[in-house]
């Protein structure tokens, strides 16, 4: 059974389209930004405009710093929605947010920059086509919601995943173990507005060199998707790991 919302579900959440990994942080580092950011934000009065406001022009400052592809806004009220298990989230969200006074504001999402209407109609192509593989996700994952989302909001990745489990049926729950692996401990900018790749392009044997390459920065930082020898040199390591 598929969870019915991929992007904040029981044990993990995405964020990737509020920009939480354009932020070059690394894991430990993100995890110590939404904390703090999540602190700041309980201590400012929200039926104070200017001081909300206040707080998304300082933040938005200090992120754009930090971007790492300059076309994707990273949005300063991110933070951390669920202590327990430690979910990433809107800290505007009139039912998710710590902030002990969300009930007492109007549409509190209207003070981001896109706006309440376009945060909450918002559907990425990987959430579009949520499936069967997600659901490992959240399993192997293991709550950890900066790894998660890292991969549930990566059509790309998804498409990756789908014809590896075709090709390799027998062996893609360790595909997919060696692919969660592999992006817990390496950061790259995903945030789920990359132009969808073809896959009709690409041979059985390129597709681990595009895999390889979605493991890095310059898999998401393009104009044009191409394969480069360190995707390449990362997707041939990957599959030997895989002992395919």
């Amino acid at each position: 059974m598929t969870d019915p919302n991929p992007c904040y579900c029981d044990t993990a959440s995405c964020s990737a389209c509020c920009g939480l990994h354009n932020i070059r942080y690394t894991h430990a580092e993100k995890k110590i930004w939404l904390e703090s950011n999540t602190r700041e934000f309980s201590k400012i009065d929200l039926k104070n405009r200017s001081m909300v406001l206040k707080f998304r022009e300082t933040g938005e400052k200090a992120l754009r710093e930090k971007m790492i592809r300059p076309d994707v806004y990273i949005c300063p009220f991110l933070g951390i929605t669920d202590p327990k298990n430690l979910k990433t989230g809107c800290l505007l969200h009139e039912s998710g947010s710590p902030h002990s006074q969300i009930k007492m504001v109007s549409h509190p999402q209207s003070f981001s920059f896109y706006g309440e209407s376009i945060c909450k109609s918002y559907n990425c192509l990987a959430k579009q086509d949520f499936s069967q593989p997600r659901i490992n996700v959240i399993r192997f994952t293991r709550g950890d919601s900066l790894t998660y989302a890292k991969i549930t909001a990566n059509h790309n990745l998804q498409k990756v995943l789908y014809r590896l489990r075709i090709l390799y049926p027998e062996f893609f729950e360790n595909i997919f173990a060696v692919i969660v692996e592999t992006l817990a401990l390496n950061e790259i900018p995903v945030t789920s507005f990359e132009m969808p790749l073809t896959l009709d392009f690409f041979s059985d044997e390129e597709l681990w060199y595009v895999l390889g390459m979605l493991f890095t920065e310059k898999g998401y930082y393009f104009d044009a998707f191409q394969i480069m020898e360190e995707g390449a040199l990362l997707g041939k390591q990957t599959r030997k790991k895989m002992g395919i």
